[in-house]
């Protein structure tokens, strides 16, 4: 079986506030912290759900090239 994208409620976006708003005051202190987040839904592989999530404190120059390739991507579309 592959990946498979789930497509039905949940919304992605309200699973990523739980997730964020369940780890307030343990992770961090609060979500708008967050600055950076990369989030899918899938459907359960062997029955096994739940969420995958990997946290890292992102460095400035880390965040500096994650908005340059932001900028190159919108600049593609742009030219589209």
């Amino acid at each position: 079986m592959g990946w498979l994208p789930h497509i039905k409620q949940p919304d992605v976006d309200k699973l990523l506030r739980m997730i964020l708003d369940a780890m307030t005051g343990i992770v961090w202190g609060d979500d708008s912290q967050v600055a950076f987040a990369t989030i899918n839904k899938t459907y359960a592989w062997d029955n096994r759900t739940g969420a995958y999530v990997i946290i890292d404190f992102m460095s400035d120059e880390s965040m500096r090239e994650l908005a340059l390739a932001a900028r190159e991507v919108t600049d593609v579309i742009e030219s589209l």
